[in-house]
């Protein structure tokens, strides 16, 4: 959920403790369970998009990057790159790239349907897009509770070295957790090959 509203004004305010904190455990948790039900929309609309065989899912990761784009360049340029970076990378080193990978879902989804007489295995095809729209939806629960109970919650109740670092730290555990689902998936797929090549 982003904001264009004077920077200046909304920094001021939240160093303020005048901005809309979220000031109970039910409250948080129900912002989280609607962040959540909403980004997997999203999510779940950006690979369903691959059926206009991948424009729609191009125009939506388009906009959803303009925005982001413009509300980082707006802080930036007025000198609150900090305050944007403890706000937004708390939840969005894990929302970030669901959505994209929900973009490549879609653009699959619009290769089969390009091909699908080429495709012989499209049932092993479908497995493999349904896996990664349960990858990235895992992912954008994390990213739920992360904007509700971290990002929403400014210096002075939490510092933003703090709300950075934690972000780091989500940013190399996803890293290498990546690394590791792609060379298991690459020797997986090298092992299936040995076999037929032998024949």
């Amino acid at each position: 959920m982003f904001s264009l509203r004077n920077p200046g004004q909304r920094v001021h305010e939240e160093e303020q403790g005048q901005g809309q904190h979220l000031d109970s455990a039910q409250t948080e948790a129900a912002f989280s369970a609607q962040l959540i039900r909403h980004n997997i929309q999203v999510a779940l609309l950006a690979a369903a998009l691959g059926m206009t065989f991948g424009i729609g899912t191009a125009l939506l990761l388009f906009e959803n990057g303009v925005l982001l784009g413009a509300v980082a360049v707006h802080y930036t340029h007025q000198g609150f790159g900090l305050f944007m970076t403890a706000w937004l990378l708390p939840h969005g080193v894990f929302e970030i790239p669901s959505i994209l990978i929900a973009g490549q879902a879609g653009f699959y989804l619009a290769r089969l349907l390009l091909r699908r007489r080429e495709d012989r295995n499209v049932r092993q095809s479908m497995r493999e897009w349904l896996v990664l729209v349960a990858g990235l939806a895992m992912m954008l629960v994390w990213a739920g509770v992360m904007e509700a109970f971290v990002s929403q919650h400014h210096a002075p109740v939490l510092p933003y070295g703090f709300k950075v670092a934690v972000a780091a730290a989500e940013l190399v555990l996803l890293t290498i957790y990546l690394l590791m689902i792609g060379r298991r998936e690459i020797g997986t797929e090298a092992r299936s090959r040995v076999p037929s090549e032998n024949r």
